[in-house]
């Protein structure tokens, strides 16, 4: 056999060589001599070799063409080896994404409490009135209701309707006018009287008159020879020549109040008729707020704001039977142990009873001071007891029968209300601070419904 003669003699040096495209070659020519070299074998996607028929060298010798590798075709995605897709990144895609909460947010509702609060804020001036005329529309209301239901009359505009209005009216104008002929003075001289006395007293020599009174004579002169003892007179004294200023201070503010409120009193009582007595058309023509340009906004204030009305009409209208009741029960009291000033302490009972819990330890401050400054710490502690009788018979006996079921918190959470809102809103908070939280807690956070008004209940004005 003749020797093989390599594929690089018989390659043209100026034929390119096979590419990584190159397809398989076409079928052999023939070699000079007759020989028949081999075409180069190309290799098929997927690495199948593909070779072309080997033709015989001149001689018999057999001329074998180098094999020429194709280009692998590139595998497909779907293969075992196919890298996967890239994920995209959605807050890339859409960048406001993550401030779409932004369009569940209430605007409008917020808008709307804030135009409505930002309202209020403006006319603080007039809270006074404004508070009083709903104080008297909602009772006077209530009270020609129950005419109305007991008499069998229609409660819509009738004349029986505006006769009993008037009728109402001019009574709870007698009561007044009463009150202010009858109580008034005696509550202006006996607080004077009061502040007077408090300002007059010698605190050293109360103080160690009661403790004489309570430990005995002998014993007395043994505890005041003491160092100790006379520290803690010193520290007594002192602390009660700072409180009396702060007392008798807020007495006279209080007395200066009473008459600089006398017009707003009036002009609150006069509104209030007006607005008892056309209280249907004024129903009628707020319901057609609902259908106008500001439907929005009554649609949205005004079944919150008859709640509300709702819940603190109800509250102050228990709370004044309430008040009613422990005046008259501490007047009693006082007139029977013969402490002075009594209309005067028992006025200060009636307006604290409007606070709850803490209106019974405010108002037992100027009743224990005149028992003691009077006859001593027998008759302070004879007050102390009736003033706890007084209490018993409220918690027990008054607040279930008059308040009920309504608002029912734990005596705690009153305290912390009113200490914050007192701190924040004086005198105001410690009379709507329980109202507002009762109002907030029941119908903000719980969600309950307001109930629907009805003709025979009374809606604020």
């Amino acid at each position: 056999m003749a020797p093989e003669i390599p594929a690089s003699a018989l390659a043209d040096p100026g034929a390119p060589t096979a590419g990584p495209t190159a397809e398989a070659s076409g079928p052999p020519a023939p070699a000079a001599g007759g020989a028949s070299l081999s075409a180069p074998t190309a290799t098929a996607a997927g690495g199948a070799s593909l070779s072309a028929p080997t033709a015989p060298a001149a001689g018999g010798a057999s001329l074998s063409a180098p094999t020429a590798t194709a280009a692998r075709a590139p595998e497909s995605s779907a293969g075992p080896t196919a890298a996967a897709a890239p994920t995209r990144d959605p807050e890339v895609e859409d960048p406001g994404k993550q401030f779409r909460f932004l369009l569940r947010v209430p605007w409008e509702t917020i808008t709307i409490w804030v135009a409505f609060l930002s309202t209020i804020y403006v006319l603080r001036d007039f809270f006074t009135m404004i508070f009083m005329t709903f104080i008297f529309s909602y009772m006077t209301r209530n009270a020609v209701d129950w005419v109305l239901r007991k008499t069998g009359r229609p409660p819509g505009q009738s004349l029986a309707r505006k006769g009993t209005v008037l009728g109402v009216f001019f009574l709870e104008l007698a009561l007044i006018i009463f009150l202010g002929m009858t109580v008034l003075p005696r509550f202006y001289d006996q607080a004077n009287a009061f502040v007077k006395q408090l300002r007059s007293t010698d605190i050293k020599l109360q103080i160690e008159s009661t403790v004489e009174k309570v430990v005995g004579h002998d014993s007395f002169q043994e505890i005041s020879k003491s160092q100790w003892y006379r520290d803690l007179i010193a520290d007594y004294t002192k602390k009660a020549g700072e409180a009396i200023p702060t007392i008798t201070g807020w007495i006279t503010s209080v007395l200066l109040d009473v008459l600089t409120m006398t017009l707003q009193f009036f002009l609150s009582l006069v509104f209030s008729l007006l607005i008892v007595w056309d209280i249907p058309q004024l129903g009628s023509k707020f319901d057609a707020l609902g259908q106008s340009r500001f439907g929005n906004l009554y649609r949205e204030i005004a079944p919150s704001l008859a709640a509300f009305g709702s819940v603190l009409g109800r509250a102050f209208q228990a709370q004044a039977a309430i008040a009613v009741c422990n005046t008259v029960l501490t007047f009693a009291g006082l007139f029977a142990l013969g402490i002075q000033s009594p209309v005067f302490l028992s006025t200060i009972v009636f307006v604290c009873s409007f606070i709850p819990v803490l209106g019974v330890i405010i108002s037992s401050i100027p009743i224990s001071l005149m028992a003691l400054q009077q006859s001593g710490i027998g008759m302070a502690i004879e007050a102390i007891v009736l003033i706890l009788l007084i209490h018993a018979v409220e918690a027990y006996i008054l607040n279930p029968k008059i308040v009920g079921d309504m608002m029912k918190m734990h005596p705690l959470l009153v305290l912390v209300i009113l200490l914050l809102s007192e701190h924040y809103f004086k005198v105001w908070g410690l009379l709507l601070g329980v109202p507002i939280t009762y109002y907030v807690v029941r119908y903000v956070i719980q969600g309950e419904a307001p109930k629907p008004r009805n003709a025979g209940a009374a809606a604020p004005a």
